[in-house]
Parts: structure tokens; C-alpha cells; sequence
């Protein structure tokens, strides 16, 4: 079972785009995630604050492509006082960290059991690594849900802060490893 890095046969994925992308009916069973997708994706989008990378079945040409998971990433900066400490020692010192955030993600209750969850991870690590050859960070971080969906990341290597388990990091070198 080697790690899904490829789009799976049958799927696209790209930014949402509200005039190609149907958000109708997505349902992941986290009403937050749905109604991120709903009402506030495309405005992140548009304000520069997020992106969200969708991904879709294929649609006839005169239809919208409908969206089966999506992604969304954007960067944070977080306090010294906050960052775990074996990563104070990448920080430098600085007061505050740089670091780039998988602030959402979600797959429709359809289409589980196809690994797309770890599609989109993967998805989203590679993408942090081509930010990261245009803009310093060391870390990926990401906020799991509940502590249901917190192994689904420890088992790619992302560690839980201290004092926050539901919030994870990956140093960017692992995520390198990871995806050689």
C-alpha cells in the first residue's frame, strides 16, 4: 500500500472555481466543513486569505464538475511562546514562526474508502513543497477535527503540539522524505 501522490484515475483536481465547480450536495458529515465549502471558500479565494484545491468526477461538457474533497491551504504565523520545542530551534529566535497551514480538508461521505483523504494530504504536502521553493517556511501544520481523525496523521509522521493535540506539525524536511 504505497502512498497515493498520483490524481486518482477518474478524478481532477484544480482551484475552485464556483463556475466550473458544483458544491451542491457535498456533504463530509462535519457541517464546518461543508459550510466552509458553501459560504466561505470562493470569498477566502477572492480575498487572498486561502486557497481551496477541489476534487472532482469528471462532467459532461454542459455540466458543472461535481466536487468529492477539497483542500484548503493558507500560511500562519505562530508565536515563539506557542511552537513546540523541538522546533524553537528553526524559529532562530524570531519572536513569531512561518509556517503553512492545511486548513481544511474533506472528502463527500460517498467517496470514502477510495483513499482520497490521503490523496489530498499528499495533494496538499506537494503543494507545500513548491511554496516552499518560492517562500521560506519550515513546518507544515494542520488542525485535525477531533481526535478520530488525529491518527490519520500521526500515521504519515505529524506530531501533536503539547499543549494543543488536536493541532499537528510536519517539519518541511520530513515532508520532503515523505514524498521522494
Amino acid at each position: 500500500m504505497g502512498i497515493i501522490v498520483e490524481t486518482p484515475s477518474g478524478y481532477s483536481i484544480q482551484p475552485l472555481d464556483t463556475s466550473i465547480h458544483c458544491r451542491d450536495g457535498f456533504c463530509c458529515g462535519v457541517q464546518s466543513l461543508d459550510h466552509f465549502l458553501y459560504t466561505q471558500a470562493s470569498q477566502a479565494q477572492k480575498k487572498d486569505s486561502s486557497t481551496t484545491h477541489v476534487l472532482c468526477e469528471p462532467a459532461n461538457p454542459a455540466e458543472q464538475s461535481r466536487i468529492v474533497g477539497y483542500v484548503t491551504l493558507t500560511a500562519i504565523s505562530i508565536p515563539l511562546i506557542d511552537i513546540p520545542q523541538p522546533l524553537k530551534r528553526i524559529a532562530g529566535g524570531k519572536p513569531t514562526m512561518i509556517a503553512q497551514l492545511i486548513a481544511r480538508m474533506a472528502v463527500d461521505h460517498r467517496h470514502r474508502r477510495k483513499r482520497l483523504g490521503e490523496f489530498l494530504l499528499m495533494y496538499a504536502l506537494n503543494c507545500c513543497l513548491e511554496i516552499r521553493t518560492m517562500s521560506a517556511f519550515p513546518v507544515v501544520i494542520v488542525d485535525a477535527k477531533d481526535e478520530a481523525v488525529k491518527p490519520f496523521y500521526t500515521k504519515y509522521g505529524f506530531t501533536p503540539f503539547p499543549d494543543k493535540p488536536l493541532r499537528l506539525y510536519l517539519p518541511i524536511d520530513t515532508v520532503r522524505k515523505l514524498l521522494e
